[in-house]
């Protein structure tokens, strides 16, 4: 009966030294995370910070080195002064009706390549998709200079050069390059949007575009029809 005891205090011993082991190993563990994300997102928080409180800085406190985040002489003279210089409101509503423009074009395109790519079937569609997700890869910086060429002189085929005799349309300087882009799907990042398109319309169901199909739809209605399915299923 002792031998059965001590065994048995030896077993509970043990038990609790593993479970403050794994409770230490745990909050370990946590700790670490909490440190990690606390630093990523200081370095990524730190300039917008920096400049919300230079924002707010008088001259005196800009030039003074004591002072690092809080401003002591708050003033708005600042914001008012960048406002004026920049004639901020007429610009900031060209910029909204631009991004709101350049993304329905590209959500549109993507949306319709991806449904192509997920519907349709055609010899060389697996290469010409894997060549659309490679596109991810690719850094944006490495267009930058062919895309600069290529809007200089766009030249469609050389038909301007033939019929006219010019090398192309200067398309710099307007907005023509990004309305292009983005609707051909050729936008910024538009091979990870065809391949978010094409796994969501391969994951709905097929009968109901088989079905539009037998009464006489064509492609587009099928997809202009899917896109009413997700919207109602939502």
């Amino acid at each position: 009966m002792e031998n059965t005891a001590k065994i048995a205090r030896n077993e509970a011993m043990v038990y609790r030294l593993q479970r403050t082991k794994n409770k230490s190993l745990e909050w370990l563990w946590m700790l670490s995370l909490y440190v990690l994300v606390i630093g990523i997102s200081f370095v990524i928080l730190y300039p917008l910070f920096s400049r919300i409180s230079m924002a707010f800085k008088d001259p005196v406190d800009i030039y003074n080195p004591t002072i690092y985040m809080v401003p002591i002489h708050f003033t708005l003279d600042n914001v008012k002064l960048a406002m004026k210089v920049l004639d901020y409101w007429p610009m900031l509503g060209n910029t909204l009706l631009f991004a709101a423009v350049m993304t329905l074009l590209q959500a549109a395109s993507c949306a319709l390549a991806g449904y192509g790519f997920a519907r349709f079937s055609f010899p060389g569609s697996n290469i010409l998709f894997t060549c659309v997700v490679l596109t991810i890869l690719i850094p944006m910086s490495t267009l930058m200079v062919p895309m600069y060429l290529h809007f200089r002189n766009l030249d469609f085929m050389g038909l301007i050069k033939l019929f006219t005799g010019r090398d192309g349309v200067n398309l710099l300087n307007t907005y023509w390059p990004s309305m292009i882009t983005s609707a051909t799907a050729n936008g910024l990042k538009s091979g990870l949007y065809i391949y978010i398109f094409r796994q969501f319309f391969r994951g709905l169901p097929k009968e109901i575009e088989e079905a539009a199909v037998i009464d006489g739809a064509g492609g587009y209605s099928a997809f202009s029809g899917s896109c009413c399915q997700t919207r109602f299923r939502r």
